[in-house]
């Protein structure tokens, strides 16, 4: 089957998580953040990337279709949420994902 890159349930938690933490900051991003969006960053601990993503990618390895992977290869990895986020905010500082096996996320 086609693959799209679907919107994880992994992304959804983070959009709902990171939304209420920036309304209960009292930080408008749609108005501007209090300072350039180069100074701004995301850190955000992950144990795992998309896991769908991840199967998803298996199941074409699998088949044989490895070379289709490259689109849905970036949501697998941990760094994942750090770099999403970044993104959805256009914050442009340095996206920061730590990762310490399962003690991270």
């Amino acid at each position: 089957p086609e693959y799209p890159v679907a919107r994880e349930y992994l992304d959804q938690v983070l959009y709902a998580v990171a939304d209420e933490a920036v309304a209960d900051a009292a930080l408008d991003p749609r108005g501007g953040w209090a300072v350039e969006p180069e100074r701004a960053g995301v850190l955000l601990g992950l144990s795992k990337g998309a896991l769908r993503r991840m199967a998803q990618a298996a199941d074409l390895v699998g088949r044989g279709q490895g070379g289709d992977v490259g689109r849905l290869w970036p949501g697998c990895w941990p760094s994942h949420g750090a770099a999403e986020l970044s993104r959805r905010y256009g914050l442009r500082g340095p996206a920061v994902a730590p990762v310490a096996a399962c003690a991270t996320g």
